[in-house]
C-alpha cells in the first residue's frame, strides 16, 4: 500500500505523465478489444454452420509478436495432434485466387483451400453431391477435385444437375466437381464470396509453383478453427 500510494503521488505531481499513461492504458485496452471485436464480428458471426457457439478461431503468437496472427500448417498440425482433448476437431483454411474456365471464356474466382475435414467439422451439407474425403487431401498435388460454390454453379453452369463428376478447368488445369455447397453459405470470411473449395494439399498447384510452403513454419498465412468440447 505504501508503494502505491507513493506512485499515486508521483503521477499527481505529473499530471501530463498521468494523462500519457492512462491514455496508452485506454488504447491498449480499446485496440484489443477492438481488434476482439472484429475477429467475432468477421470470423464468426453469421456463418450458416452447425453450432456456430462452439467455434473458435486459434492463432499463432511469436515470442515479442503480434499475439493474433495467422499460422502456418505445421502449426496447424500441432494444434490438431497435441489439443485433441480440447477440440472435437480441427480444420486450416486459406483464401486463395485463380482463374476459372469454360471453354473460351475465362474469370478471375476467388476459392478457398482447405483441410479434408472443412465440410464435416462445419457441419455444411452439400446441396449436391459430397465434401472432400480424408485421402484427398492426404498427399500434395494428387487430388484434383473441387466443391463449387452454390452460386457458380447457378451463374456460370447453369445449375447443371448433373455436374457432378464433371470437370470445372482451375488454372488451366481440370478438376472433378465432387460437390456443390448449400445456397447462402459463402465460406469463411464474410463479405467475401468463394467460387470453389479445393483441398489445401492442392496449395502449390493452385499457387503455380513448386515451393514447399505448407511444410515451412515461417510461411504462416493460414486461418486455424477448432470445434471446442462440450
Amino acid at each position: 500500500m505504501p508503494q502505491q500510494v507513493a506512485a499515486l503521488r508521483r503521477l499527481t505531481r505529473s499530471p501530463g505523465f498521468t494523462f500519457v499513461a492512462a491514455l496508452s492504458l485506454a488504447l491498449g485496452i480499446g485496440a484489443n478489444t477492438a481488434i476482439f471485436s472484429v475477429v467475432n464480428g468477421i470470423m464468426l458471426k453469421g456463418i450458416p454452420v452447425e453450432d456456430v457457439s462452439s467455434l473458435v478461431e486459434i492463432y499463432t503468437s511469436e515470442e515479442n509478436g503480434y499475439p493474433y496472427a495467422t499460422s502456418s500448417y505445421l502449426d496447424f498440425e500441432a494444434v490438431r495432434d497435441g489439443l485433441s482433448d480440447f477440440f472435437d476437431g480441427v480444420l486450416v483454411w486459406n483464401l486463395s485466387i485463380a482463374r476459372m474456365e469454360r471453354g473460351d471464356e475465362a474469370e478471375v474466382a476467388l476459392g478457398e483451400t482447405v483441410s479434408g475435414n472443412y465440410f464435416d467439422l462445419l457441419g455444411v451439407e452439400p446441396a449436391l453431391g459430397r465434401g472432400f474425403l480424408p485421402e484427398e487431401d492426404a498427399t500434395p498435388g494428387t487430388h484434383f477435385v473441387t466443391v463449387l460454390s452454390h452460386g457458380y454453379w447457378e451463374r456460370a453452369l447453369g445449375s447443371d444437375p448433373e455436374i457432378l463428376g464433371k470437370d470445372v478447368r482451375i488454372n488451366s488445369r481440370p478438376y472433378t466437381v465432387v460437390g456443390v455447397a448449400p445456397e447462402g453459405f459463402n465460406g469463411m470470411m464474410r463479405g467475401l464470396v468463394p467460387d470453389f473449395w479445393v483441398p489445401m494439399m492442392m496449395t502449390h498447384v493452385i499457387l503455380g509453383d513448386t515451393s514447399d510452403r505448407l511444410q515451412r513454419r515461417s510461411n504462416r498465412s493460414l486461418f486455424i478453427k477448432g470445434r471446442r468440447k462440450e
